[in-house]
C-alpha cells in the first residue's frame, strides 16, 4: 500500500472544493483496508473513510490525519436462489453503474436509485432510498471490517438496525464499521415500483413501463432537479438534498393538513402511525409562507439551494469551504474540531468520525514512517 502526502481532496468530492489530505491511501483490496487502519493507529494519525466524496464538505485547511479512500471493485451475478437473483458488490463501486447492470440483466429492486452519486458503500451506512425505493429492502448482507475486534464481519439486515434514512452505521456504532461489500437480493424480471408521485405522472399513459424506462426517467427527473450529476453543468454541482424528511405522528400529520387547508404530499413510515413528507415541501411551504426563509437578503455562505430546485446545495463559482462553513456542523462528540465534516446526503463509503476514538487523537507533528510503507510526497512528486 502506497501512502502518500498532501493530496488535494476537492476533485474527490461533488463540491469540488477544500484543501488537502495530510496523508491519502487508496485501498483496492481488504488487506489495503487493514493495513491502512495499521498504520493510522501506529502513527495516532485521525482516519477517514473515504468513498464517491458525494456528501462531504472538505475544510480548506484540509484534512490533518489519513484519508482513506475505499476503491474495492467487483460485481458478482449469482445464479438464481427461490425466484431471486443475489448481487454482490464491491463498496468501491459506482452506484449508478451498479444499478444499470441490475436492469440491463432486467432485474427489479433499484431501478428507482438510479442516478444517484457514489459508492455502493455507501448505501447501507444511511440505508439510501428515493423515488420510492429504499436499499434496505433489497439487502442480504453486509461485510464490513469491525474496528472494534480488527476482524470482518457479515452483518444480517436486522444486524443493521436499518430506519428511515439510518442504520447501525451512522448512528449507535458510528465509526466502529468499514463497509467492504453489500449483498443485494433482486427480483428477476420484476415489476418497477411506481410509488412516488413523479414517477406516477411521468407514466400515467403506460400501464408496464420497463425497468430501464423507470431508471432513466428517474434520471432525468433529478438532473431537472440539480440531483444528477453532469459534467460541466453548474446546476448539477451539488450534494444533493441539504435535509432529511421530518417524521411526524399520524395526529401531527392530520393537525398539519386542518392548518394548511390541504394535505402535503406526505408517505407513511414503516410505523403505522407515522407520516413523513417528502424532501423538499417544507422548504416549499417556507417560501410560500415566507419568503425570508427561503432566500435570505445576504447569503453567508456560498453553498445555496439550487436555482432549479430548493432541496440541493450547490457552490457558487467562487466557494470555498471557509465561507460555506455556516452550513457544515462538526459531530458534537468529537474531542476536536473536525477539519473535514461529512454531508448527511447522498452516498460516500461507510464514513467514520474522522477523529474516532478507535484511531487515536490527531497528530501535530509528521510521524515517522516505517519501512512497510511507500511514501510519495504528492500526485505530482
Amino acid at each position: 500500500m502506497e501512502i502518500m502526502e498532501n493530496i488535494p481532496l476537492a476533485s474527490l468530492t461533488t463540491f469540488g472544493i477544500g484543501g488537502p489530505a495530510r496523508w491519502f491511501a487508496e485501498a483496492t483490496t481488504e488487506e489495503d483496508i487493514v493495513e491502512a487502519v495499521g498504520w493510522a493507529c501506529e502513527h495516532t494519525a485521525p482516519l477517514f473513510i473515504l468513498g464517491g466524496g458525494s456528501n462531504l464538505l472538505v475544510s480548506d485547511s484540509g484534512f490533518s490525519g489519513l484519508v482513506l479512500r475505499v476503491a474495492l471493485r467487483g460485481i458478482e451475478s449469482l445464479p438464481r436462489h427461490a425466484g431471486s437473483r443475489l448481487y454482490q458488490a464491491a463498496a468501491g463501486e459506482d452506484w449508478d453503474a451498479f444499478v444499470e447492470r441490475t436492469v440491463a440483466d432486467n432485474c427489479a429492486g433499484l431501478e428507482c436509485l438510479a442516478g444517484i452519486p457514489g459508492t455502493v458503500g455507501g448505501t447501507p451506512v444511511q440505508n439510501v432510498g428515493a423515488y420510492g425505493q429504499e436499499v434496505s429492502t433489497t439487502i442480504a448482507s453486509v461485510r464490513a471490517l469491525d474496528l472494534d475486534r480488527m476482524d470482518f464481519v457479515n452483518l444480517t439486515p436486522t444486524d443493521c438496525h436499518f430506519a428511515y434514512r439510518s442504520s447501525l452505521f451512522n448512528t449507535t456504532a458510528r465509526g466502529r464499521y468499514i463497509v467492504t461489500r453489500v449483498a443485494y437480493r433482486l427480483l428477476p424480471e420484476g415489476p418497477p415500483t411506481l410509488r412516488y408521485a413523479d414517477l406516477h405522472r411521468e407514466f400515467s399513459g403506460n400501464s408496464a413501463p420497463t425497468l430501464s424506462q423507470v431508471a432513466s426517467t428517474v434520471r432525468r427527473i433529478r438532473q431537472s432537479k440539480g440531483m444528477f450529476l453532469v459534467p460541466g453543468d453548474p446546476d448539477c454541482r451539488s450534494a444533493g438534498s441539504f435535509f432529511r424528511n421530518p417524521i411526524i405522528t399520524a395526529g401531527h400529520f392530520h393537525a398539519l393538513t386542518a392548518q394548511l387547508g390541504a394535505e402535503p404530499p406526505h408517505y407513511p413510515t414503516p410505523l403505522a402511525t407515522s407520516n413523513s413528507p417528502p424532501p423538499g415541501s417544507l422548504s416549499r411551504l417556507a417560501s410560500q409562507k415566507d419568503s425570508r426563509l427561503a432566500a435570505p437578503a445576504s447569503p453567508p455562505a456560498t453553498l445555496w439551494p439550487s436555482p432549479i430546485e430548493e432541496m440541493p446545495l450547490q457552490p457558487k463559482s467562487s466557494a470555498s469551504a471557509t465561507s460555506s462553513s455556516t452550513v457544515s456542523e462538526p459531530d458534537s462528540t468529537s474531542p476536536s474540531k473536525w477539519n473535514l465534516c461529512c454531508w448527511a446526503s447522498d452516498l460516500n463509503s461507510s464514513c467514520p468520525p474522522p477523529l474516532s476514538g478507535h484511531l487515536g487523537k490527531p497528530v501535530k507533528e509528521p510521524p515517522p514512517f516505517s519501512g512497510k510503507y511507500r511514501r510519495r510526497r504528492s500526485l505530482s512528486g
